[in-house]
């Protein structure tokens, strides 16, 4: 599973058709956005996806952006919440500087 949140600048609209591969660059499947603001897409597939493209179908110059990616490889089970990253993170940092100190 894949999700993100993309758009473009504050109160405008753009359009564009977001597209799912495999690993063998084959299509999964596509999604059209005709004059849309900013606005999450998902995508799931049981083959595995390998990328995502974002092509605009507008004429317009505004930038595009993407936030609030999700993935998920093994949907049985949750994605951790992002403190449980920060947490594990900070105590790797402790356990090194732990060992540094040891050794100087």
């Amino acid at each position: 599973m894949f999700g993100m949140v993309f758009g473009t600048k504050y109160r405008f609209s753009l359009s564009a058709t977001v597209s799912s591969f495999d690993e063998y660059n084959n299509l999964l499947e596509q999604v059209s956005f005709p004059n849309f603001g900013n606005t999450f897409v998902g995508f799931s597939s049981t083959l595995g996806i390998k990328s995502i493209s974002i092509d605009r179908t507008d004429d317009t110059d505004y930038y595009t952006f993407i936030d609030d990616i999700r993935y998920l490889s093994n949907p049985s089970t949750s994605v951790p919440e992002p403190s449980t990253f920060a947490i594990f993170a900070l105590g790797l940092m402790g356990l090194a500087a732990r060992k540094l100190k040891k050794h100087h």
